[in-house]
């Protein structure tokens, strides 16, 4: 009680609660002792406490109505703070819109977007939420508005998935439910590809801006962000933080090692491109959306942490000589394992269904059946009627083509991409297949921007691709 009452005098003697002037009452001084108020008072049972809380929380929220209702000026630092600190009321619809009204013509820095696809993961890490403005839609958002609209974008996005991976016990499905949810809502960043500086920079810089809150609105992403956002699913997901690291090859390439038990770690990498057996690339980003099996999430011996997967690969296909025949034949039979491991775990997970994994399904679905014994004519009519979600990308559709393709022993198809930059600067990827028997041609591009179009002309394409409409 006696430290209670020298508090009270403290503050007393430091601030005439009945007269404050808006600088004195907006300030980091006030601020910080109320923070030390609310350490002090942990448990609210200090009722005196409670009561120069809350007074001073109302006092701020109806000051910034009496500075809106009066018009008078106040400088555009303490501006700002009413508009991004927790006492703007944001429901007060006339008092928000003067505000940002006073702000805007008082010489913040002002961006116009079209619409949030505009928004990409650049603008969002180079973001000053205190002295920024963005009109959207005929609206102004503040910096501090955006950030805390993404925040809860991407933290509905974390919640989502862990709800679904949180039904299974094992700790494998588990890693494995989580791998397959994170796949199918994110995008790999096109700008990388292209060799976009800005890009290369978000693998290189270690400021951990990279959470679920920071994803742009169609959540690109490139190995580092990924790798950070899968290894926070899992700890999330119940493994020990220790269990759960990220690797790199320098600053070029991140992928997530888990440790299951003492003798085998999983290696999860769906950002890098491995190559098969039957010799196209896969790429797991890609093969999660479409239901196609994966080639990134693998279970070895301890004895190769540590390990890139795509060395692995090109190692026992025989297109790299880097380990010896006896550590090839002893991975070939540690990734068979491992697939037979993971494929029960898809079955557990509705990932696989009760005739295999997509291709398998596509062979034996009732509703394409004998489309394997079909001319090659029906095949690829088939293959150019297929729908596609409109939440794959471009890049991810030619992946899943190509792996069509081989499986259904296309002949005269081919399959390709390319990028477009679009009106707001940011790079689209289009996937384009053709049909071409020296008789009859026929093209298909699908991309987010545009979705599908067919062309009977080659020439009509390459246009299209190459920038056209």
């Amino acid at each position: 009680n006696n430290n209670k009452t020298l508090v009270i005098d403290y503050l007393n003697s430091k601030y005439d609660f009945n007269n404050l002037d808006d600088n004195t009452l907006y300030s980091s001084d006030l601020d910080s002792d109320i923070s030390k108020l609310f350490s002090l008072n942990k448990d609210k049972s200090i009722t005196e406490f409670n009561d120069i809380i809350t007074n001073i929380d109302e006092m701020r929220k109806n000051r910034v109505k009496d500075i809106v209702k009066s018009g008078r000026n106040i400088d555009k630092a303490l501006f700002m703070k009413l508009h991004t600190a927790q006492y703007f009321d944001m429901s007060d619809t006339s008092t928000y819109n003067y505000v940002n009204d006073y702000i805007v013509s008082n010489g913040s820095k002002l961006v116009t977007i079209q619409d949030l696809d505009s928004i990409d993961s650049h603008f969002i890490s180079n973001l000053n939420i205190n002295d920024t403005v963005i009109s959207y839609n005929d609206e102004v958002l503040t910096g501090y508005q955006l950030s805390k609209m993404l925040e809860e974008t991407g933290s509905k996005l974390k919640t989502d998935i862990l709800n679904k991976v949180s039904e299974y016990e094992d700790p494998l499905t588990r890693a494995r439910s989580a791998y397959i949810e994170l796949n199918r809502v994110l995008h790999y960043d096109a700008n990388f590809i292209q060799g976009d500086t800005n890009t290369e920079n978000m693998i290189l810089k270690d400021n951990g801006y990279i959470s679920f809150g920071s994803l742009d609105s169609n959540n690109r992403v490139v190995c580092r962000g990924w790798a950070k956002l899968y290894s926070e699913l899992l700890v999330s997901a119940g493994f020990h933080p220790d269990q759960v690291s990220i690797k790199s090859v320098g600053s070029s390439h991140y992928w997530v090692q888990v440790e299951i038990d003492p003798d085998h770690v999983l290696i999860a990498d769906a950002t890098d491109g491995h190559r098969t057996e039957e010799g196209y690339l896969n790429f797991d980003m890609s093969a999660c959306k479409t239901g196609d099996p994966t080639t990134g999430f693998v279970v070895l011996d301890k004895e190769f942490s540590d390990s890139r997967l795509s060395t692995i690969y090109k190692n026992v296909n025989n297109l790299d000589d880097k380990y010896s025949e006896d550590v090839k034949n002893k991975l070939k039979q540690q990734i068979n394992e491992s697939n037979k491991i993971v494929s029960e775990a898809d079955t557990n997970i509705s990932y696989k269904g009760k005739n295999g994994y997509y291709v398998d399904e596509l062979k034996k679905a009732n509703s394409l059946f004998g489309i394997v014994k079909k001319s090659n004519a029906d095949k690829v009519n088939s293959l150019f009627n297929m729908p596609i979600d409109n939440s794959v990308d471009g890049y991810e559709a030619f992946s899943h083509y190509k792996r069509l393709i081989g499986s259904l022993n296309l002949e005269n198809v081919s399959t390709n991409y390319t990028f477009v930059k679009g009106e707001n600067g940011l790079v689209d990827t289009i996937a384009y297949i053709e049909y071409d028997n020296g008789k009859k041609y026929v093209g298909k591009t699908y991309s987010q921007r545009d979705g599908v179009k067919v062309f009977n002309d080659r020439t009509e394409l390459s246009n299209y691709v190459n920038g056209g409409k």
